[in-house]
């Protein structure tokens, strides 16, 4: 008996150590799994903390195994505290050059889990708003479920 809770405690302090330290983690449900420009992901932030402290900023999709494409383009707008907003479009590759996708895949859905930014320090406190949009030739784009935002404590 002793040696079972001793199991059972080793496998909690595993499984905690391994999870990551998300001080914000946001999902955004496409409704119907059709994800259309005019229904950006939005995000909004609020910084709080020690501006000089360091962070990873991670997107994860989920999609599922009808989709067509082996990447997706996004394009992210990123409002600061002050007002001011940069957009960049940005390619995330959701499957390697033989056609698997990326990620953890369970049944027909896939996770794939994206750094789109290591090493960020926030300048400024205040709110930060980060909206996502599908950037594609076609719209919308089927086959997306959600898109999570993650600010993560930097390991060092």
């Amino acid at each position: 008996m002793l040696r079972r809770t001793f199991l059972l405690l080793g496998l909690v302090i595993f499984l905690s150590s391994c999870s990551e330290n998300y001080i914000f983690h946001k999902k955004f449900e496409v409704l119907n799994s059709s994800w259309s420009e005019s229904d950006p992901a939005i995000f909004d932030l609020e910084i709080n903390l020690d501006t000089s402290s360091v962070f990873d900023l991670l997107i994860a999709m989920n999609i599922d195994d009808g989709y067509e494409y082996q990447n997706i383009y996004t394009q992210i707008s990123t409002t600061f505290p002050d007002g001011s907003s940069i957009k960049d479009i940005i390619s995330f590759d959701l499957a390697d050059k033989a056609g698997f996708w990326k990620g953890d895949c369970s049944g027909h859905e896939c996770e794939i889990l994206f750094t789109l930014q290591k090493n960020v320090k926030f300048q400024e406190k205040g709110k930060y708003q980060f909206s996502i949009t599908p950037h594609m030739r076609v719209n919308p784009v089927e086959h997306i479920n959600s898109i999570s935002l993650m600010l993560a404590n930097k390991k060092d």
